[in-house]
């Protein structure tokens, strides 16, 4: 008989592919083995276990930034009209596609650069009508929101009722089943509700918070190639990492192995940053 729900034998697998632990040839080899009696899944899980926990801190580390392949609406040459303020805009020409300031976080990019008609550079953080619109094109009414600036959120009405509450999109993303696909995205632009330091709902829990709590592994390791700072505290002094570890302990927790390998996660990087700042502090006193 199928089976139609998820076990804890394929989410451990599943998580375990996902940081490289394994390769689908040897997934194969063991679900072959459970078919024929030889193999458990528990003991399967048991077996495979630290080599997934071991697996995930070099997984984080080869995290790359690349430029992005998606199709832009306007190419270089083409000939727009650019936002530079809150309802104004001016004639501009695309000169360069996936921008980047030399000073950028290396995650950082900008779909656009263009030339403004008085000779002037400036950027289009999103590939967005609410910043670039085609040269013969009515300008947005004020305040309209398009569907590149509600990723994250899903729809404009989910977009007022998480930001009520200071939720932006970047914690939306690492709630619930979590959104990588789209995290990833987010964590690109050049705009502050991006930044995955400077951004706190009204329990000033960060993103990263939000991913240790829902033990999403897979947006905290975005969040930390992005920058994010797992020692951050909320308004209870509980950072990323202790949120984690109440959550590894949690009896009744499902997946916990994902918790405990997301708590070591977090507990390395914050250990790593700490012996930064100290060497760094060593530095300015020396």
């Amino acid at each position: 008989m199928p089976r139609n729900e998820e076990t804890p034998f394929d989410r451990f697998f599943a998580h375990a592919l996902s940081v490289n632990a394994l390769t689908q040839a040897e997934l194969d080899t063991i679900t072959d083995d459970i078919a024929r009696g030889s193999q458990t899944e528990d003991g399967a899980i048991a077996a495979w276990l630290a080599r997934t926990r071991d697996a995930v801190w070099p997984f984080y580390k080869s995290t790359t930034w690349e430029t992005p392949t998606e199709q832009l609406r306007f190419a270089v040459g083409a000939h727009v009209q650019a936002r530079v303020g809150d309802d104004e805009w001016e004639a501009a020409t695309v000169v360069a596609l996936w921008y980047r300031e030399v000073d950028w976080p290396v995650q950082l990019v900008a779909p656009y650069q263009m030339k403004l008609a008085g000779g002037d550079l400036i950027f289009a953080p999103v590939d967005s009508i609410n910043f670039v619109i085609a040269d013969n094109a009515q300008p947005p009414p004020f305040g309209k929101v398009d569907k590149a600036m509600l990723l994250g959120y899903g729809s404009k009405s989910n977009m007022r009722e998480w930001e009520a509450s200071g939720y932006g999109p970047l914690h939306v993303c690492c709630m619930m089943k979590g959104n990588v696909a789209a995290l990833k995205s987010l964590l690109r632009r050049p705009v502050p509700q991006c930044n995955p330091n400077n951004n706190f709902n009204q329990m000033r829990e960060s993103p990263l918070c939000m991913a240790a709590c829902y033990g999403q592994l897979h947006c905290a390791i975005l969040l930390l190639a992005a920058g994010a700072d797992p020692r951050l505290p909320n308004c209870w002094r509980k950072s990323a990492v202790s949120i984690a570890e109440e959550k590894r302990n949690d009896e009744f927790m499902s997946s916990k192995w994902a918790h405990e390998a997301l708590f070591e996660l977090l507990s390395r990087r914050a250990e790593e940053l700490g012996a930064e700042d100290a060497e760094e502090s060593g530095s300015v006193i020396g």
